[in-house]
């Protein structure tokens, strides 16, 4: 065998991380009694991207861009808040929402972890991921859960995958392969740390200059690239 070792990302690959979130973020807003959902949504996406692309470029830490996401949305709207109690009760929801991103994931992954080693690699909260994950049954097939708030930094950064390559036992890169949907996050980070990557892009082109080994529309398509 070529790999001997996969690792995925969760969201928008194992889980629908789009669909939890339209329902976490409605529901939340719900209970905070906020009306012009619509509206506050579309901030909501514009303020959290703000922050994502500062905590990229190193200028915000993790746990910051959780407890200011919210309050900068509700400012807009006049309302002082508490981020934390905000940010705890989105994760509280997203963690009881999860779906998955194809029915076949579970059989896919079953699958796999019968001839392969399985790890997860993801941005994200590390109590979040790991309990989407047990609800949806796939907790049990993976060896370790790597989240960037574990880790310190997030995919694409190198410094991600030098802890995953100092973490996990046995770690040749040459056998191992990175399985997610993001060009930026997965497949940069990757071929960066230089393992082979592999593409979900679920009907979409991948017009980037940054290329994938292997491009996949479903993760049954894993089996003939993995024989």
């Amino acid at each position: 065998m070529k790999y001997n070792t996969l690792f995925f990302d969760i969201d928008n690959t194992l889980l629908d991380f789009s669909k939890s979130e339209e329902i976490a973020l409605t529901l939340l807003f719900e209970h905070y009694q906020c009306a012009d959902y619509e509206n506050i949504r579309e901030i909501y996406h514009m303020e959290n991207r703000k922050l994502w692309d500062k905590h990229e470029n190193g200028e915000l830490s993790f746990e910051r861009l959780l407890k200011r996401r919210f309050p900068l949305t509700l400012a807009h709207y006049g309302r002082d808040i508490d981020g934390e109690e905000w940010d705890a009760k989105y994760h509280s929801l997203l963690r009881e929402y999860p779906f998955l991103m194809a029915e076949e994931v579970p059989e896919v992954i079953r699958t796999l972890s019968k001839s392969y080693r399985l790890f997860i690699a993801t941005n994200g909260v590390t109590q979040t991921q790991i309990a989407r994950l047990k609800k949806m049954g796939l907790f049990e097939f993976f060896e370790a859960i790597y989240t960037s708030q574990e880790i310190g930094y997030q995919k694409p950064d190198v410094r991600f995958f030098e802890y995953i390559k100092e973490n996990t036992q046995a770690f040749d890169a040459k056998q191992a392969l990175m399985i997610g949907d993001s060009v930026k996050a997965d497949i940069l980070g990757g071929n960066q740390a230089g393992m082979d990557t592999c593409l979900l892009i679920q009907g979409k082109s991948n017009e980037s200059e940054i290329k994938s080994t292997y491009e996949i529309e479903g993760l049954r398509e894993l089996y003939a690239i993995l024989n």
